[in-house]
């Protein structure tokens, strides 16, 4: 059975540790042409609701969903289900070594997947950033705790 997040939950949550920026919004706030861009890009499954999207360009996006997060960058298309999420970190040496020492400036999310994937994430830096960081913190958690006890939501 496929195991769906609260959309409610994600959303407050980017919403009180960071929020929106130029290029991050809630899915529903973004321009049109970018919504059917992404939809272009991103099949969703039954009962599957976009709910934060970064948009860069038609080569640098991110969208997470009550099931998944599903990025581009400049090289290929990830795709992470939020059951897979094992951790997401930042790399405050690589930060420091860049000369990026204010945390308004970095972008780079590390993420770790229970098959042993590791893959960085490169979004809108600022309150953007920090918000999806923390969404996606808690669906770690979240995930643990259903792997745990193999209850599905």
């Amino acid at each position: 059975m496929r195991t769906i997040a609260s959309r409610r939950s994600i959303s407050s949550i980017f919403r009180r540790k960071g929020g929106e920026g130029r290029l991050t919004m809630f899915y529903e706030n973004l321009p049109a042409f970018e919504q059917r861009s992404l939809e272009g890009k991103v099949r969703f499954s039954e009962g599957e609701k976009p709910i934060v999207a970064y948009f860069e360009s038609e080569g640098s996006w991110c969208l997470l969903t009550n099931y998944r997060l599903v990025w581009q960058d400049l090289v290929s298309q990830h795709e992470v289900g939020i059951m897979e999420l094992r951790r997401v970190s930042h790399d405050m040496h690589v930060s420091v070594q860049r000369g990026e020492l204010d945390r308004s400036l970095w972008r780079d999310l590390n993420i770790e997947t229970t098959d042993g994937r590791r893959l960085t994430l490169q979004v809108e830096p600022g309150k953007p950033f920090i918000g999806l960081w923390g969404a996606l913190h808690w669906l770690c958690g979240w995930a643990e705790k259903r792997r745990k006890t193999g209850v599905a939501a």
